[in-house]
């Protein structure tokens, strides 16, 4: 390695050491120096303390002849203290270079305080804890900030987190003045160096600077808001800060892997971290101190009491449809399903395979209130013929899993789809009422009241299928790997327990829809006055139907009913047919759309001189019969006279379902080939 030159002084030409040397940076001593050897010299010239003394014996013997200098300048003691301050960044630095005959340039900057008595943050002074910025942290605040620090500077301990300014400290630096800064071809040379090390150590996902990332980025990367997260992270008092990461990146990690379902060795590159097998090592140790500081206070039948699930998370629908008094508990209770990998264990891979879903799964039981508020998890169980929704039910129930037949007492009421029928019995000999759909049993539609009743209990089941969605927002549950099914339970719990604490609720106010509780009250024992009036007027039902679920299907019902003109090919119309002997009927025939086969015809009956026109409706598919409501096809008619024909025609767009079928080829259709031009291919071949 070669020698590096020892600076000397420009004024004696003898060896200049660290703690005598100085910076030319005052006029007078130029003229002084310049004067005696007989040379230009420029601000990067070194002088020694001897002939700085030299210099003060001379200025106070001439000091009458150079006031003229003097005024222009600063006193040569005040120009000591830059003059340190210059030489102090030189050997702070690694590399000690020669400075005689190196290019200088002077650039127009601004520049934080001078002050070394004070913080450059904060501005406190004389404190204990200051400390020197090194050439890292300079050059890292002036690359993000625009700020020249300058050598010397000092700022408060508090403001570092891994010998690193922290975010809030780099936003709380201002610039102090604007000034112009000389920069030799050495400085300068090693403050790109320091730029270029900054850039490639810099990471995409920064989460050890809170505010360096904003909501949204907190969302889509974790599932959390960044408030969420903090508080998150406050709750787990056993996760601790480590050599090769913070507890901080260690959440995130964890959760990004729930969010987004990406390989341990993306999330390695995304997290700059080394490999793999540290992710792992992350997620298992996050996975524990959230079991252990987070879960029990978020799921479960210990984490909160019967009476207070009554008080704040059961709906005042399920209260009015389906209570008999106001003591009575309504919870509800579904299974979901996870894929997961085909396994090489021939008697699991029987096990977990679904012939319902014809692919591998497991299965979960999730029981939560009327509002979306997740109760419990249990599971996960195998998918197979024994496991279905009945027995996975009567397991719990038999073996009192999670002490859920203490939790819930007599009389309180399950809600459950029909797949659970063949548990109702052993569900009522433990004092618990059953609501579940009816059932047709040969017949080709409900009765009214059947109708009715199902409708008043569909009214309060959809909120766990809403549950179910939400847990598999999470794509860590889109397709799960074996390895990681001994986790399973507690990761459910956990991905639970975070909606329950962070997620908005599905049912923002429990007590709303009371009015509309009233009114299918009132219209649950009605019979259908039309469906009567119809099997009077023809042998063939003719009927009707609608709600907020079937605004969207009967869009779909609409557009296939939609048919070209007779007058004019470019127009679609709607077929709707009137009765001639009452006029105040009228009735539209729809296809069924899972059957081509199969059409269902809805009736409505009006009355023009009514503010509400709409008197009554029937249809004849399955539920068609309610008064409670109606069905899709019912609410097809009415959102389509009533509504969208008032409205843009939504086929238009670009995005249109109405043109994913000419996306997409059909083997079906052929084109016609003369027999001729086949004869003639014959006779070529």
């Amino acid at each position: 390695m070669p020698r590096i030159p020892r600076p000397r002084c420009v004024g004696c030409n003898k060896v200049v050491g660290n703690i005598g040397q100085r910076y030319i940076n005052n006029g007078l001593l130029k003229l002084y120096v310049s004067a005696r050897i007989q040379k230009r010299i420029d601000s990067t010239s070194l002088i020694c303390h001897g002939c700085r003394l030299k210099l003060m014996r001379w200025h106070h013997e001439v000091e009458d002849q150079i006031n003229e200098f003097i005024s222009n300048e600063n006193s040569i003691k005040n120009d000591d203290d830059t003059d340190e301050m210059d030489i102090q960044m030189e050997n702070n630095s690694k590399y000690t270079q020669t400075t005689e005959n190196m290019e200088s340039i002077k650039i127009l900057v601004d520049r934080c305080s001078n002050d070394q008595r004070s913080c450059i943050a904060c501005g406190e002074k004389n404190a204990n804890n200051r400390t020197r910025l090194d050439d890292y942290n300079r050059n890292m605040l002036f690359m993000k900030k625009g700020v020249y620090v300058s050598p010397g500077a000092r700022c408060c301990g508090d403001h570092f987190y891994q010998d690193e300014l922290s975010y809030e400290a780099i936003h709380q630096i201002v610039p102090y003045t604007s000034e112009f800064v000389w920069f030799n071809s050495n400085e300068i040379q090693k403050m790109m160096n320091d730029f270029r090390t900054l850039l490639q150590c810099q990471r995409g996902l920064d989460f050890d600077n809170n505010a360096s990332l904003g909501d949204e980025a907190y969302y889509n990367i974790t599932g959390l808001q960044k408030d969420q997260f903090n508080d998150l992270l406050n709750q787990l008092q056993s996760m601790r800060n480590s050599k090769l990461r913070s507890a901080r990146v260690a959440l995130a990690v964890f959760l990004a892997k729930f969010r987004l379902g990406l390989s341990n060795r993306v999330l390695a590159t995304i997290f700059c971290l080394k490999d793999k097998r540290t992710i792992s090592k992350l997620i298992n140790q996050v996975r524990q101190a959230l079991k252990t500081d987070f879960v029990p206070h978020h799921i479960g039948f210990n984490h909160i009491d019967r009476q207070s699930v009554i008080d704040h998370h059961q709906t005042a629908v399920a209260t009015a449809l389906l209570a008999t008094n106001s003591n009575q508990l309504c919870v509800v209770m579904d299974g979901t399903y996870l894929p997961i990998q085909k396994s090489s264990n021939h008697p699991f891979q029987r096990r977990t395979y679904s012939m319902h879903k014809h692919k591998n799964l497991v299965k979960p039981m999730i029981i939560t209130a009327t509002d979306g508020y997740i109760l419990s998890v249990f599971g996960p169980f195998l998918a197979d013929g024994h496991n279905n929704d009945a027995s996975i039910i009567k397991h719990i129930m038999r073996n009192d899993d999670q002490g859920i037949t203490s939790w819930l007492h007599d009389d309180d009421i399950i809600i459950v789809d029909r797949g659970f029928r063949d548990a109702v019995s052993a569900m009522e000999e433990l004092g618990l009422c059953v609501e579940i759909p009816a059932f047709l049993k040969g017949k080709r539609q409900f009765s009214t009241q059947e109708a009715n009743r199902t409708r008043a209990i569909t009214k309060n089941r959809w909120i766990i299928e809403s549950v179910n969605e939400k847990i598999k927002e999470w794509n860590y549950f889109n397709h799960l790997h074996n390895s990681s099914l001994q986790y399973l339970p507690d990761d459910l719990d956990i991905v639970c327990a975070l909606h329950n604490a962070f997620r908005q609720p599905i049912m923002k106010d429990p007590m709303n829809g009371i009015e509309l509780a009233k009114i299918m009250l009132e219209q649950i024992e009605k019979e259908n006055e039309l469906e009567k009036l119809l099997m009077q007027i023809s042998d063939d039902k003719k009927h009707t139907g609608g709600r907020n679920y079937q605004i969207k299907q009967s869009k779909s019902y609409i557009n296939e009913h939609l048919q070209p003109s007779f007058l004019d090919e470019n127009e679609l119309e709607f077929i709707v047919e009137l009765c001639n002997q009452h006029t105040d009927l009228l009735r539209v025939r729809f296809h069924s759309r899972h059957s081509n086969t199969k059409h269902h015809t809805a009736t409505v009956q009006f009355d023009d001189n009514q503010d509400q026109p709409i008197q009554a409706w029937y249809c004849t598919c399955a539920s068609g019969s309610r008064t409670v409501g109606c069905c899709v096809h019912i609410t097809a008619i009415l959102w389509h006279m009533g509504v969208n024909r008032g409205e843009v025609n939504v086929n238009l767009h670009p995005l249109s379902a109405a043109r994913l079928l000419g996306y997409v080829d059909d083997s079906n259709s052929h084109l016609e080939i003369d027999d001729n031009d086949d004869e003639s291919n014959n006779i070529d071949d």
